[in-house]
C-alpha cells in the first residue's frame, strides 16, 4: 500500500469518525477522530531526526578497466547517543557504471557502532565517473513519510578502455627487417669505438660512469641497437562525426581499437604515441618507458570528441614531429575527401598508413543487424589500398578479434 493511499485513509477515516460522533453525540468517536487526525503529523515529528548525525565513508579503487568489476565498501557509523532502528543506504552511480546491490538496508545501528556494507560495481565503458553522493533514506513506523539525507561523499573513478587481443597489424620496423649498424663488440656488448660525449636529451641510462669520472665529463656508451617499431595511433575526435549512444558508440569502438593497437606496439618493444584532438588536446608523445602504457590509456579514458578543426589540419600539425618510416594507424568514421587528403599527408611524409574505417550508420540505435553496409566505406578502403595503405571496415557489434583476423586471412 502506497504512502498516498495510507494518508488518504487516515484523512477520510478521521472525517468519518468526526461526522458520526457529531451526529450521534458520541464523545469517544470524537476522541478517535482527533487521534486519527494527529497520527500522521506525530509520526512525522518523531521520525524526522532518525537520519541526523549519521556518517558514511566510501572505499573504492581509483582505477578500473572497462568490463571489469570491483568491490566498493560503504562504512556507516553512528556517532550519536541514539540508536537508529532501520534505514537504507544507496550509492549514486552515473550512466556507464552498474551495480545490482548499491542500495542496502541497515538494521538497528547502535550508538557508536560502525557497519560495513559492500557491493559489486561493474564498469560498462571507459571514462571518468563520479561516485556519489550517498543517499540515506528511511520511513516512519507506519510508512506514512519518507526522510532522505544526502552525504556529499564523491569519489572519482577512472576507467581505462578495453584492450582486446588483436592480430599483429603493425608493419615491421626497419630494424626488425635488418640490423641498422653492425660493429665489432667486446663481451658485454660495448663497442670500443662506440663512445661519445653526452649531449642534452641523451638517455642517462647509457652513461659510462667510470669513463666519465676518468675524463671528468659525461661520456655516453653507444651500444649496438636496432630501431624497432615507431607506432602512432590517431583517433578522429572531430565534432559531429561519431554516432551512437550509450556503451556501444563509434567513439567507444575507436578508443578500444586505439588502446589495443598502442599496447600491441609497446609489447613489440617499440615506441607508441597518440594523436587525439577533441574538446582539448589529449595527444601523448611516443615513448617506450614501462609507465607509458598507463599514460596512453588514461588519455584515451578521458578523451571526448568536439574538435572544430578538420582531421587533415590536426594531422598536418602533429605529423611534422614524426620521423620518416613511422607507422601511423588512423581510426575514423569519416568518408570522403578529408580522409583521402589525410592519406596524402601520410604518403608525403614517408609514413606507413593503417586505416580503420568505422561504419558510422551501423552504430545508430535504429540500425537493424544485417542491414546493408554503406558502399562508400568499401570504396574508400579500396582507394586507400591503391595508395599503398591498408584499410579495414568495422561495423558495430562485431568482435574486433575475429573481424580483423578474418580480414588478414582473406588478404592472405
Amino acid at each position: 500500500m502506497t504512502r498516498t493511499v495510507k494518508k488518504q485513509m487516515l484523512v477520510w477515516g478521521s472525517v468519518f469518525l468526526l461526522l458520526v460522533g457529531l451526529t450521534l453525540h458520541i464523545r469517544q468517536m470524537l476522541f478517535m477522530a482527533s487521534a486519527l487526525a494527529l497520527l500522521s503529523p506525530l509520526a512525522y515529528l518523531m521520525s524526522r531526526p532518525l537520519l541526523r548525525g549519521l556518517e558514511v565513508r566510501r572505499r573504492a579503487p581509483g582505477r578500473l578497466n572497462a568490463r571489469e568489476t570491483c568491490t566498493v565498501s560503504l562504512i556507516v557509523s553512528n556517532p550519536t547517543v541514539r540508536s537508529r532502528p532501520a534505514f537504507w543506504v544507496e550509492d549514486t552511480l552515473p550512466e556507464g557504471l552498474s551495480a545490482d546491490d548499491a542500495s542496502q538496508l541497515v538494521l538497528d545501528l547502535a550508538p557508536g557502532e560502525e557497519r560495513r556494507l559492500h557491493y559489486r560495481l561493474q564498469a560498462l565503458r571507459r571514462g571518468v565517473f563520479p561516485l556519489g553522493p550517498i543517499r540515506l533514506f528511511t520511513t516512519d513506523a507506519l510508512g506514512l513519510h519518507e526522510f532522505e539525507q544526502l552525504v556529499p561523499e564523491i569519489t572519482e573513478l577512472l576507467v581505462y578502455p578495453r584492450v582486446v587481443p588483436l592480430p599483429d597489424l603493425w608493419p615491421q620496423g626497419p630494424a626488425e627487417r635488418s640490423t641498422l649498424r653492425r660493429t665489432q663488440r667486446r663481451p658485454g656488448g660495448v663497442d670500443p669505438r662506440g663512445t661519445r660525449e653526452y649531449t642534452p636529451g641523451d638517455d642517462l641510462r647509457h652513461i659510462h660512469w667510470k669513463v666519465s669520472a676518468h675524463r671528468n665529463k659525461l661520456i655516453l656508451v653507444e651500444r649496438e641497437q636496432s630501431e624497432g617499431l615507431r607506432a602512432t595511433v590517431v583517433v578522429d575526435l572531430s565534432e559531429g562525426v561519431h554516432t551512437g549512444r550509450g556503451n556501444e558508440t563509434s567513439l567507444e569502438c575507436a578508443v578500444t581499437i586505439a588502446a589495443s593497437l598502442l599496447v600491441q606496439g609497446l609489447e613489440r618493444g617499440g615506441t607508441a604515441g597518440l594523436i587525439a584532438c577533441g574538446d582539448r588536446d589529449y595527444s601523448v608523445p611516443g615513448d617506450s618507458a614501462p609507465y607509458h602504457r598507463w599514460r596512453l590509456l588514461e588519455a584515451l579514458a578521458r578523451c571526448h570528441a568536439g574538435c572544430a578543426r578538420p582531421l587533415s589540419e590536426v594531422m598536418r600539425e602533429h605529423l611534422a614531429r614524426l620521423p620518416r618510416g613511422s607507422a601511423v594507424a588512423v581510426i575514423t568514421p569519416q568518408v570522403g575527401e578529408e580522409v583521402l587528403a589525410t592519406a596524402g599527408l601520410l604518403a608525403a611524409r614517408g609514413l606507413r598508413g593503417l586505416w580503420f574505417l568505422l561504419a558510422a550508420p551501423t552504430f545508430e540505435l535504429e540500425m537493424r543487424p544485417g542491414l546493408a553496409l554503406d558502399e562508400r566505406y568499401h570504396a574508400l578502403a579500396e582507394a586507400l589500398t591503391r595508395r599503398g595503405q591498408r584499410a579495414y571496415v568495422i561495423r558495430a557489434g562485431e568482435a574486433l578479434e575475429s573481424v580483423l583476423g578474418g580480414w588478414l586471412r582473406a588478404a592472405g
